[in-house]
C-alpha cells in the first residue's frame, strides 16, 4: 500500500516506522530540523513542508495513496488534510 503520514512527532514517527515494514510510506513534516533528522534516521521518503498544501500533497504522491494519516499537533490541520485527501483526491 502507498501511505502518506503527515506529522513527524512521536505518533507520526512511530506509525511510519511500523507500517513501513510492509508498505511504501511517505512522511510529511513541517519543521525543517525535524524533517532532516527523520530523513537521516528512517528508510522512508521524508518531505519537508506543510501537509495542508495541495501542491505538496501532489508531490508526495497523494493521487496514488491508499491511505493518508494526519497526525500533526493541530486538530484543525489534521481535519483539513483529511478533507483534502477525501474530497479532492478521493483517498479512502
Amino acid at each position: 500500500m502507498n501511505i502518506i503520514v503527515v506529522g513527524g512527532g512521536n505518533v507520526g514517527r512511530n506509525l511510519a516506522e511500523k507500517i513501513s515494514v510492509h508498505n511504501y510510506v511517505t512522511l510529511i513534516e513541517k519543521d525543517p530540523d525535524t524533517s532532516e533528522r527523520l530523513a537521516c534516521q528512517m528508510n522512508i521518503l521524508v518531505i519537508q513542508g506543510d501537509g495542508c498544501d495541495i501542491e505538496l500533497l501532489k508531490q508526495a504522491g497523494i493521487a496514488k495513496a491508499d491511505v493518508v494519516a494526519a497526525v500533526t499537533g493541530s486538530d484543525v490541520d489534521n481535519l483539513v488534510i483529511c478533507q483534502i485527501a477525501k474530497d479532492i483526491f478521493h483517498v479512502k
